[in-house]
């Protein structure tokens, strides 16, 4: 049986004393570091800059340094001073440190796993509607060939205008269950993003769809327009060209620049562009 701890001189306790004190130091150290990592990291995470959240593991190398130090220190104090009654103030001071060291690496890793979880969860979803809409777009080119085909036909007699008309009815119909279609999915892109670079690049496609929309409308009110003169007699039906076509076409082009600065601008942006809007662009 060990005897019992004798009174240390009080430059002997205090040399004790600091070797729990140097401990609980390089604990506290640690875990300032350690949190001081998380914020870095959650900074350049939140910024998107991927790279320097990656580097920021650098700061790790001087935490768990710090920790192994401590350990090799407690090691090395002996069995008695670590049940000396003078020595209870700093065992305490250095539960205190572990347990805050334990606290900052548990909440630390809860700080960065959930998000991250979150985040691809988000980048799943994102990626499936970006799947769908690529899905789309043979589609939506389709058509504008369809619209371009049938706006670029030589029109000359009321019963073609009227012929026309009906086709682009046709052809808007199937527009508009795309045009619903995207809404839905620049909303929801709306929701999961928030890069304010991709946020700004769908910016430009709502302001499209939004241009196509007013297309829309203006194709709408000449086919109105075809309607009326439809019931008129025939000296007002050989007047749809000034009655009908010449409004909506001065609306139409200028829906065509607007829709033409936003195609350059979604392309300067490094947005991959379909072969005919392209074409258009030439």
């Amino acid at each position: 049986m060990e005897p019992p701890p004798t009174p240390a001189t009080p430059a002997l306790l205090s040399e004790k004393n600091w070797q729990y004190y140097s401990i609980a130091v390089r604990l506290f150290l640690s875990a300032i570091v350690i949190l001081g990592f998380v914020r870095l990291f959650w900074a350049a995470v939140s910024a998107h800059d991927t790279e320097s959240a990656a580097t920021f593991g650098w700061l790790l190398v001087p935490a768990i340094w710090l920790v192994s130090s401590a350990y090799g220190k407690w090691r090395k104090i002996s069995a008695i001073d670590k049940s000396d009654p003078q020595l209870k103030v700093s065992r305490i001071i250095n539960r205190v440190a572990i347990g805050s060291l334990a606290f900052v690496i548990l909440g630390s890793s809860l700080a960065i796993a959930i998000p991250l979880q979150k985040r691809q969860a988000r980048f799943r979803r994102v990626e499936q509607v970006l799947k769908q809409a690529q899905s789309d777009i043979p589609v939506a080119t389709q058509t504008r060939l369809n619209f371009n085909s049938i706006m670029s036909r030589d029109v000359r007699t009321f019963a073609e205008f009227q012929q026309q008309c009906s086709d682009l009815r046709v052809a808007l119909e199937k527009n508009d269950r795309l045009a619903v279609k995207k809404k839905a999915l620049w909303e929801q892109l709306g929701r999961e993003l928030d890069d304010p670079n991709a946020l700004s690049l769908l910016d430009l496609y709502r302001q499209m769809s939004e241009e196509d929309g007013k297309a829309s409308a203006t194709l709408r009110s000449m086919m109105s327009c075809a309607d009326v003169l439809g019931r008129a007699d025939s000296s007002q039906r050989n007047k749809f060209e000034s009655l009908c076509v010449q409004p909506a076409q001065a609306q139409l082009i200028l829906s065509a620049a607007s829709t033409q600065k936003l195609l350059q601008e979604v392309q300067k942006r490094g947005a991959k562009l379909p072969p005919d809007l392209v074409n258009a662009m030439k």
